[in-house]
């Protein structure tokens, strides 16, 4: 998917386990997108991630309710744990 907008849109038919967001995205950002899919009554784990690891971006991840964020750089090694709920706070 190309945006945040493309994002939320697809979740009204499907119903993934999983879904992967850029912190930085056209139009709605990653957070804001994030944020919106908490909100639903089941909804699926959330996973942001960014090319900068920085704590500020962390923090914003948790504010709006994402299970995990991973930078870009550790992506590679986290997602499989961050995926199944066992990444470390």
């Amino acid at each position: 998917l190309r945006s945040a907008e493309d994002a939320l849109a697809e979740l009204r038919f499907t119903r993934p386990d999983v879904v992967i967001l850029d912190i930085h995205m056209p139009g709605m950002s990653g957070l804001e997108a994030a944020r919106r899919i908490k909100t639903r009554p089941t909804p699926p784990r959330v996973i942001l991630t960014t090319i900068h690891a920085d704590s500020e971006y962390h923090r914003a991840a948790g504010a709006v309710g994402a299970d995990a964020f991973i930078a870009k750089s550790e992506f590679g090694a986290r997602i499989g744990a961050a995926v199944l709920g066992n990444e470390p706070d």
